[in-house]
């Protein structure tokens, strides 16, 4: 199956951070089906856990004791909740081994390895690695992803997929 096809997953992992001056991590869980995600964010930066639920048009972010807040962009929410934004919308893509642009868009940079997995990236202001790929039931999907933009970094380490259309 072509990893741009595959369009309901769930994730586990651990989202790490660095930026000029804080740095910190957390554990995610992230449910996708089609253009609806929820993603769990436990013991991240200092806020307690984190739920993050959204779908084509609108993204809210949702803590305990807090009034949920909503926008049309999970990168718009990551930089009210933390100061900084986190490209959730790409992220959709990367953890497929994908890149979000077109692959017309002449703004983008990419490298495969020798089995022809895409492991660097460049687009939307941010340069993307993927280090690790392991192969399951659809076939090789990153392990270990690593984003830098002028303002952040990012470690992506998923380390539990499973597909709800095609069983345990």
């Amino acid at each position: 199956m072509a990893r741009m096809a595959i369009d309901s997953w769930q994730i586990k992992g651990k989202l790490a951070y660095r930026n000029d001056t804080d740095s910190g991590s957390a554990w995610f869980d992230w449910s996708q089906q089609g253009d609806k995600f929820t993603i769990y964010l436990s013991g991240p930066f200092g806020v307690g856990t984190v739920i993050i639920r959204g779908n084509a048009q609108t993204i809210t972010l949702s803590q305990p004791g807090k009034a949920d807040i909503s926008s049309h962009s999970s990168s718009e929410l990551t930089q009210q909740l933390f100061g900084w934004q986190l490209p959730v919308e790409q992220i959709r893509y990367w953890v497929r081994g994908i890149p979000a642009s077109s692959s017309n868009d002449v703004d983008v940079i990419k490298r495969f390895n020798a089995e022809g997995l895409l492991d660097y990236l460049q687009e939307d202001n941010w340069q993307i690695s993927i280090s690790r790929y392991q192969t399951g039931l659809l076939g090789p999907l990153p392990v270990k992803i690593k984003g830098r933009s002028d303002k952040l970094t990012f470690t992506l380490l998923l380390k539990e997929w499973s597909f709800p259309e095609h069983g345990p």
